[in-house]
């Protein structure tokens, strides 16, 4: 059975892949400037700042890995069920 050649350019665009770096700075921004302003309005400026913005972090964060192994399962199966 040959292997073919995987087009990265195709699968890092076609199922989304590549917006997960904008994602990693879009969210806990959002929600950095979120925190920010909630600061602002109780007075405790840095604490829901950094609880948000890491919140958000890590947020995307699990979020990219569900889609990495729900890809790989799916080109697993894919894979396997080829002649």
């Amino acid at each position: 059975m040959k292997d073919d050649p995987v087009n990265w350019t195709k699968t890092m665009t076609s199922d989304g892949a590549a917006s997960g770096g904008y994602e990693l700075v879009i969210a806990p921004l959002l929600l950095g400037l979120l925190g920010f302003w909630l600061d602002g309005v109780i007075g405790i400026r840095p604490l829901l700042t950094i609880a948000l913005a890491a919140l958000g972090f890590a947020g995307v964060v699990i979020k990219l890995c569900y889609v990495y192994k729900n890809a790989m399962a799916t080109e697993r199966a894919r894979k396997l069920s080829a002649p």
